[in-house]
């Protein structure tokens, strides 16, 4: 997905994209936002301490010994 949006970027760079090409950099757009909202929806579940989210990994060790 970057690779390809580095390419339609540099093509853009020399000439206008085609139909096709903005559908698919819209797309790919579409993709980044979803996987931008995914993890911030995790991030905002992590507790705000680091102590928290250690003894958390802990008692999860625990769990699967």
């Amino acid at each position: 997905m970057e690779e390809r949006y580095e390419q339609l970027r540099r093509s853009h760079a020399c000439a206008p994209l085609d139909r096709n090409s903005v559908t698919e950099l819209l797309s790919i757009t579409g993709n980044l936002i979803e996987e931008g909202r995914r993890i911030r929806k995790v991030l905002e579940r992590l507790p705000e301490s680091f102590g928290e989210v250690r003894q958390l990994l802990n008692e999860l060790n625990r769990s699967v010994r």
